[in-house]
């Protein structure tokens, strides 16, 4: 297939550069060498054809900056093999292109991270935004009726109305599994999205037909067929799309609303707790997955321009993307989106873009206006000594850090309320909250404990 935006396999996946926002014109990506041995590979969600081995090659890794720390994310030297890939689809799907070849892969996240979980026929034009998030200063620092006809309770079917119901968890009494009463709760919400690309997920989040997903289940489409829980479809329009955070928004009729998920917007999770994902993994629709939260504010991406996602064990497979990853009470925690993988199997290492980060990109697109994500105007390191927090390296002027006051060797050891232990938790942080919040941060400044307060500044993702 010729594609505008071809993918390729790339370095590690989550190395831990020096945290920095300042801004610097973005990279292109580079050609690739000659393939070797001992790399994952990093495929585009909606493949069904995975690259042979003679096209697979790692891409330059970046230089590591001052205060970089070793990357805890190598993949072992071991030989990887992509996954076999499923059988074909009985029938077409609702907006299937005639058959063309393969596009070549693009650069993405790197090794170890299967890249996108979109199934289709084709490797997809679009490889995920986060294949440009190498580091460079121009980064912003640092929440319908199910398929089956046996009735959970009253409350988990119910028709289409005005407006659509919130999907909640059913009373079970003792008479439904808690991850049973999860699914059901937000299933209704949950769509199957096809375009000439392939298969993803979505889930509606809002009653005037806006559906979340991921920006490379869309591609460059502008339309794409949804299928609800109860096997209806309609057509959806593709109201924007981000391939930074690779957050997307389909909107359709509000009329045709079943149901609206309930966003876990601010919640606090615990490392631990139960994880339910649902999705289409290779086109089975309404699949229902479960684990737990392994992570929390995990910043995926290479350099600086990592977004935070949650991490979970709870099964996640092409065609899960753009589908949501819900706490026990069926509240979106989070948009799976890619795997970390040395087989290309499902190795239980999957992340969900964070909802705060997916809601406020998606407000944005609604509005009709340029995505932004929140800018503290730092770089920041390790502490020399080994002290937990983030080390103040730079501060750029006239940002909302110059303004507050942040001096460099300031270690920051709090914001809001929530312990900094390094510069990956500190941009989680930021880029969880809306461009313009005011936040309070305590440092450490010649073993003088400081409370700062800043006023988040904004910086364009594209």
């Amino acid at each position: 297939m010729t594609t505008d935006h071809p993918a390729t396999p790339s370095e590690p996946s989550v190395p831990r550069w020096p945290y920095t926002d300042s801004p610097e014109p973005p990279q292109d990506a580079q050609p690739v060498p000659e393939p070797t041995s001992g790399d994952a590979i990093l495929y585009p969600s909606h493949s069904t054809q995975y690259p042979a081995a003679s096209e697979i090659a790692p891409a330059a890794r970046p230089t590591p900056e001052l205060g970089a720390e070793p990357d805890r994310w190598q993949a072992p030297d071991d030989a990887l093999l992509p996954p076999a890939p499923p059988p074909p689809p009985t029938a077409p799907t609702a907006v299937a292109a005639a058959p063309v070849p393969t596009a070549q892969p693009r650069a993405g996240l790197g090794r170890g991270l299967l890249l996108g979980l979109l199934l289709g026929a084709v490797i997809a034009a679009t490889a995920f935004g986060l294949g440009r998030m190498t580091a460079s200063n121009d980064d912003p620092v640092a929440d319908a009726a199910v398929t089956s006809t046996t009735s959970v309770s009253a409350t988990s079917l119910v028709a289409a109305t005005d407006p659509p119901p919130v999907a909640t968890v059913p009373q079970t009494n003792g008479d439904i599994e808690p991850v049973a009463a999860a699914a059901a709760a937000v299933s209704p919400a949950v769509v199957q999205l096809d375009t000439s690309l392939g298969t993803g997920s979505g889930v509606i989040y809002d009653a005037d037909g806006y559906i979340l997903t991921a920006a490379h289940v869309v591609g460059n489409a502008t339309t794409v067929a949804v299928r609800f829980a109860d096997g209806s479809s309609t057509t959806g329009t593709v109201t924007g799309a981000d391939d930074t955070t690779d957050v997307a928004v389909v909107s359709i009729d509000p009329e045709k609303v079943p149901a609206v998920a309930v966003l876990a917007l601010g919640a606090d999770l615990t490392v631990g707790q139960t994880a339910v994902a649902v999705g289409s993994p290779f086109k089975l629709d309404q699949t229902v997955t479960s684990g737990i939260i392994s992570a929390e504010d995990r910043i995926v991406g290479e350099g600086t321009g990592g977004i935070s996602m949650v991490q979970t064990d709870a099964a996640i497979n092409p065609g899960n993307s753009g589908g949501p990853l819900v706490d026990i009470n069926g509240r979106v925690l989070g948009i799976n989106d890619v795997i970390f993988t040395n087989s290309g199997d499902n190795a239980g290492v999957g992340f969900a873009i964070s909802i705060d980060l997916a809601k406020i990109v998606a407000d944005q697109i609604t509005s009709g206006q340029p995505v932004a994500l929140a800018q503290l105007g730092v770089s920041v390191g390790s502490a020399p000594n080994g002290d937990a927090g983030g080390l103040i390296q730079l501060v750029s002027e006239g940002t909302a850090a110059s303004a507050a006051g942040l001096e460099v060797g300031d270690l920051v050891i709090s914001f809001e309320g929530d312990p900094i232990r390094d510069s990956e938790e500190l941009r989680a942080e930021v880029i969880t909250r809306a461009p313009g919040s005011v936040v309070k941060l305590v440092v450490l400044r010649g073993g003088e404990r400081l409370t700062i307060e800043a006023t988040l500044g904004s910086v364009a993702t594209n």
